[in-house]
């Protein structure tokens, strides 16, 4: 034991050998995983063994009162700096993650990126074309962290086009550029590199399928390419074309409803629909397809309202108000803001975050009925009514002629068994001109299929430019063609634009002097008051 005892440093001196072996591999290699770690516990047990062998005689060094007042003091801080250095390179390593404290979570990736992500199936390479030390690109590397520590298959590559010139030729580079690439296909952002745009090209790139949508015309409803006027949907369908999705106009009276189309859309029609259209609806629906309807309780459209009866929902002739002041936005009568118990548990609105904001609706009602399946969406608060009689300036509930209390805003019900909806059929043989012929616009080989779907929202004005932004107004309306079209990882709550940090020429200036001048004038000063304390009392001392 004495031998070991008299040879014991070298097994210190090995340990600091190997530390020193493991700390240069490390920094070489970038990375604490396999040979930097072996290494380092190997030279962490060389260090216990020397203090095992040797104790006694490092006891009594460190005993005595040079040790403590110099080199043992130097020692201690040069192992509690090593120690330090190594802990923050493993956790650097290891554990290098991201803690968003901003009260919007500004800088935490939103629940439908994390479903694009989680939904990827094949790995996606991201081309980040960005000069060395632009502040797009030191902006872009923020965000796309958060989606590499989301997802292994996001696989990232930086490329300086100034340091690399052929390959940015090669690319077609001519800005900063993101290039995403999955297989043979690619999607490219060249502006605007935040979440939302990198999220749908996301989309994209992984996506082989194009969902086409219908828009129903002819009726006065909602312009589809609407974007210079309030109660257009140009900028709701806008992104609904930035994702994987077609949208085309089509007039029922002329065609009928073609078979290509996943998703109908019936937004806010203003004139009353014709028995062969109601039909042609109700075909698609039994049909196996899928609709959307978005009423609008100004029009005059009794025939439609009535049909959808045979879906099970009731449309009832008043707009909604809500006494409930948190249930309302203030300055605006008649629009309800419908959040917490108001949004129903589904699919489509469980991942809401914000309230989905109503400019004027109308009430509904589910029957329950063999053959359908219902379910709610959206519900007024308790003290709600539907005013009947809009010419009395004097709005409140009228006993005996308006609905009170809790009341449906919006519903989907699901077509189990086809035959509930009764369909006509076309006519067969010649067909007298003087009477109507209901099913004409229905298809002469359609079948029942189950499964059909179809929402009903008693306002056809919360997707419009006006109101799209409006509370989580765009996360309702594209999981509602996302859940229709089975694109489940496109469902969630979307991210929302931070706000700016705007500053006046005042409060850049205080800002200035508070982090330049006030904070290390402040340490200054406590320094020099410590120093003079201490002079002092070491006078009186003597």
């Amino acid at each position: 034991m004495a031998v070991m005892a008299r040879f014991a440093w070298a097994f210190g001196l090995a340990g600091a050998v190997a530390w020193i072996g493991a700390l240069s591999v490390a920094y070489v290699v970038g990375s604490w995983s396999g040979p930097p770690t072996t290494l380092g516990v190997l030279g962490t047990a060389l260090w216990v063994a020397w203090v095992a062998f040797d104790a006694r005689s490092l006891a009594d060094t460190m005993s005595t009162r040079h040790f403590r007042l110099s080199s043992g003091s130097v020692a201690l801080q040069a192992v509690a700096l090593l120690v330090a250095i190594v802990a923050y390179a493993v956790v650097d390593d290891r554990l290098d993650r991201t803690f968003d404290l901003t009260g919007k979570r500004a800088h935490t990736l939103s629940t439908q990126t994390v479903s694009v992500l989680q939904g990827l199936d094949a790995p996606v390479d991201v081309l980040a074309f960005f000069p060395e030390g632009s502040a797009e690109g030191l902006a872009f590397s923020r965000l796309i962290t958060l989606y590499t520590q989301a997802s292994a298959n996001v696989r990232l590559e930086w490329i300086d086009p100034l340091a690399h010139p052929v390959r940015a030729r090669t690319e077609r580079i001519s800005g900063p550029t993101v290039v995403l690439k999955q297989g043979d296909r690619e999607e490219r952002l060249e502006i605007d590199f935040t979440e939302t745009n990198l999220t749908r090209r996301l989309v994209l790139v992984q996506s082989d399928t194009e969902h086409h949508v219908c828009w129903s015309t002819g009726h006065g409803e909602a312009d589809p390419d609407g974007d210079a006027t309030p109660d257009g949907y140009g900028a709701a369908v806008l992104v609904l074309e930035g994702l994987n999705y077609r949208v085309s106009r089509v007039s029922v009276a002329g065609e009928g409803i073609p078979g290509d189309c996943e998703v109908f859309v019936v937004a806010r029609p203003q004139h009353d629909w014709m028995p062969s259209e109601r039909e042609a609806l109700a075909a698609f629906v039994g049909g196996g397809g899928d609709a959307l309807v978005l009423l609008d309780p100004i029009a005059e459209t009794p025939g439609f309202d009535a049909d959808l009866d045979r879906f099970g929902v009731t449309v009832f002739d008043d707009v909604v108000f809500d006494a409930d002041r948190s249930r309302t936005v203030a300055g605006m009568e008649g629009t309800l803001a419908v959040h917490d118990d108001g949004v129903l548990a589904h699919p489509v609105t469980s991942p809401l975050a914000g309230a989905v904001v109503l400019p004027v609706a109308r009430s509904l009602d589910l029957a329950v009925r063999d053959g359908l399946l219902a379910k709610e969406l959206l519900r007024t608060s308790t003290q709600a009514w539907g005013e009947t009689d809009l010419t009395d300036p004097d709005v409140k509930p009228d006993p005996g002629l308006d609905r009170t209390g809790q009341l449906l805003l919006g519903v989907v019900v699901e077509v189990v068994d086809p035959d509930v909806l009764s369909i006509a059929r076309p006519a067969e043989g010649p067909v007298d001109p003087g009477a109507p012929d209901a099913g004409r616009l229905v298809p002469p080989d359609w079948k029942g299929v189950p499964g059909g779907r179809i929402v009903v929202v008693g306002d056809g004005d919360f997707g419009s430019n006006q109101a799209l932004a409006w509370g989580s107004n765009q996360d309702f309306f594209l999981n509602l063609f996302a859940w229709a079209t089975g694109e489940e990882e496109q469902i969630g709550d979307r991210p929302d634009l931070a706000e700016p940090l705007d500053l006046s020429e005042v409060g850049s200036a205080m800002l200035c002097l508070v982090s330049v001048v006030f904070v290390p004038g402040a340490a200054m000063l406590l320094a020099l008051v410590t120093l003079l304390r201490r002079g002092l009392l070491a006078k009186g001392e003597a």
